[in-house]
């Protein structure tokens, strides 16, 4: 987490992040109010950003950093690994900001407190969920789902997590689940 932040420090030229308390910036007002205004000004939004050449580099370090113990940044990277195909400016923005809440939350980890001299008294939880079409854009819907391990005295470790965007749209919320 801490190499991220300072590559991303060295390459932008900047010696210090503002701290952020959420790793993404909800996008999902407009900034134009008809679809013809928003075409006059396309040309603009789609200006390439400062990071489109690095953009992959940084992509991966954040699954890896997401998988191996940062599950609180998979929705932002997702979102942002969807926009390196049109890297832009606001791709940028997206980008300083996930490493902005990094550079604030560098000593947040996921952490085993689970007692092996008690492993008959373990228990396995599993839960899954999805929402229905919670992709604006395919209007698919997102599984997701958590497996951990009850120790004797109430402790909890998580051993796998995930999500995963569906193949298909469903039609009903039963559908989705």
């Amino acid at each position: 987490c801490k190499m991220i932040v300072k590559k991303f420090l060295e390459e932008s030229g900047k010696t210090f992040l503002r701290a952020v308390n959420t790793p993404t910036v909800d996008r999902s007002e407009t900034k134009y109010r008809t679809v013809d205004e928003a075409l006059e000004h396309a040309d603009e939004e789609y200006v390439p950003g400062k990071y489109a050449v690095t953009c992959r580099q940084y992509i991966g370090a954040l699954l890896w950093l997401l998988r191996a113990s940062r599950p609180d940044i998979a929705w932002s990277v997702h979102r942002l690994a969807k926009q390196a195909h049109c890297w832009t400016k606001n791709s940028d923005d997206d980008l300083t900001r996930i490493i902005q809440y990094l550079s604030e939350t560098a000593d947040f980890v996921l952490k085993e407190f689970i007692d092996v001299r008690y492993r008959d008294n373990l228990k396995v939880t599993g839960y899954t969920d999805s929402d229905w079409a919670g992709d604006s854009e395919s209007r698919k819907s997102t599984s997701g789902m958590v497996i951990y391990i009850t120790g004797p005295h109430g402790t909890r470790s998580i051993i796998e997590y995930g999500a995963k965007l569906q193949t298909f749209v469903a039609k009903s919320s039963g559908e989705a689940e």
